[in-house]
């Protein structure tokens, strides 16, 4: 049992170091990471983001939805796979649609891995 405590405590310090750049922020998520957000704490460790989406789910309508609310735009996302193929594209288009001022990667793969 003290194996799964350190694990939690382990996975809820990380999603507090996410928190620390989540307010007012439209944060976007892998379906992995989403997972390991529930099983940590759920939504309210990220503190005063203004939603979580699925970075993979049709962005149009979270994009128009969010720039009609936000006075600017703040972007949080998280990503559990590389950043090539299909989440780069993703993670790409985005942020051409949404535009942000503000962008945070967080990504659970060292930088050398992403490069080709």
């Amino acid at each position: 049992m003290a194996s799964g405590s350190r694990l939690a405590d382990i996975s809820r310090a990380s999603w507090r170091k996410v928190a620390r750049v989540c307010e007012g922020a439209a944060v976007f998520l892998d379906e992995t990471a989403g997972e390991l957000l529930h099983w940590a704490g759920g939504l309210q460790l990220l503190g005063q983001c203004v939603g979580c989406y699925d970075l993979y789910k049709d962005l149009n309508a979270v994009a128009r939805d969010f720039i009609a609310e936000a006075p600017y735009c703040h972007v949080v996302i998280v990503v559990t796979s590389l950043l090539r193929g299909s989440c780069s594209e993703k993670v790409a288009g985005l942020l051409s649609s949404l535009q942000p001022l503000e962008c945070h990667l967080f990504c659970s793969r060292s930088e050398a891995m992403h490069e080709e």
